[in-house]
């Protein structure tokens, strides 16, 4: 494992970007969670030091420790609990201290990075016990055994090259599996694994790999994975050390067919848009806004400063530019470590999902 102090071994927080519509045109909510379990709901348009519109807290009716990932599907909220162990499962509307409708604690979760859905299997695909990509039915409650997963690369005999992933993402045009991991020896250069969707024990050696000097990914750090799945384009998040110990974030855009030491079509990066991170602040995670077409980036700190922020980008952003808005202060809730996931924007109606 890369010793570097922008990876954090416990990722905190979760993002989503929901796009709501109730007989007016799509609006977009950014759904975040905590590292204290809380899941918070801001309106369109929140900005600032905004207080959410609804927030999931942890209390006796809901065991929640920490709310890693989101993920929407079907009028319903799929959490990442990484320090409880387990998938907690929301109504979309819910507010307060609420029970989960369902709570998946496979022994082979471990701690649960992130959760996807796949509707065309019917599937949640996760990050878990921080080495390995796994799936389990949809509506998984308790402790069940996972359908099938891509072993960890240190396992022996493996081929997939699973080093600690925190990035993942479907791409179900392509039926493929994007993770952002970094390799397990020196110079711990990052990489993007892209996995065939049904890849497994038996099948497990990823089909593609983005590494290499000329994509701009970096070494040793976290890296974000979304798919603009219209477009056909990966987005990867990632962060590099500078001497002096602060950070330069930025989102690399690659087309969904990349593969090897290539260029990335596009880079988000640059003090202006606030992408050159004091020391303690690191990248967080990654999200992405199908209808604004926005790029949601979340930034922690492990400096007590309560500084987490989301900053929105759109994808064609400049760099240097400012971002579009940016979530942060006190009455946010997002605190120090605002983080890990960001889920493709879906449609919700009243009676149900697009």
């Amino acid at each position: 494992m890369a010793a570097t102090s922008t990876r954090n071994a416990l990722p905190i927080l979760g993002l989503l970007a929901l796009s709501l519509m109730n007989a007016t045109p799509a609006q977009s909510r950014v759904i975040v969670g905590n590292g204290s379990g809380s899941v918070m709901t801001f309106a369109d348009g929140a900005n600032g030091n905004a207080t959410p519109v609804k927030t999931i807290s942890p209390g006796a009716s809901n065991p929640i420790q920490s709310a890693t990932a989101i993920e929407f599907d079907n009028n319903e909220l799929f959490v990442s609990d990484f320090s409880g162990q387990a998938i907690r499962v929301y109504d979309v509307n819910a507010n307060g201290s609420v029970a989960p409708l369902r709570t998946m604690t496979s022994s082979w979760l471990g701690q649960p990075r992130v959760v996807r859905i796949d509707r065309k299997r019917d599937e949640m695909v996760v990050i878990a016990g921080m080495i390995r990509i796994c799936s389990w039915p949809r509506l998984s409650n308790g402790d069940l055994y996972p359908t099938r997963c891509v072993p960890w690369g240190q396992t022996m005999g493996s081929t997939s090259q699973l080093n600690n992933p925190a990035g993942l993402a479907l791409n179900r045009v392509r039926e493929e599996m994007v993770v952002g991991d970094y390799a397990p020896a020196q110079p711990f250069a990052n990489r993007i694994l892209i996995f065939d969707r049904m890849a497994d024990v038996f099948n497990p050696t990823p089909l593609r790999i983005i590494e290499g000097a000329n994509t701009r990914l970096g070494q040793g750090t976290n890296v974000y994975t979304v798919v603009d799945e219209a477009s056909q384009l990966i987005f990867a998040a990632c962060g590099e050390s500078n001497p002096d110990g602060t950070i330069s974030a930025r989102i690399l855009m690659f087309p969904a067919d990349a593969g090897g030491n290539v260029s990335p079509l596009h880079v988000i990066e640059g003090a202006g848009a606030g992408l050159r991170l004091p020391v303690g602040h690191y990248v967080g995670g990654l999200g992405f806004d199908e209808d604004n077409q926005m790029l949601l980036l979340t930034i922690q700190s492990n400096d007590s400063s309560g500084q987490g922020r989301v900053l929105a980008f759109g994808k064609w952003s400049s760099a240097d530019v400012p971002p579009v808005y940016t979530l942060t202060g006190a009455q946010t809730g997002l605190g120090d470590y605002p983080g890990t996931v960001g889920a493709t924007t879906v449609k919700i109606f009243r009676d149900g999902l697009e």
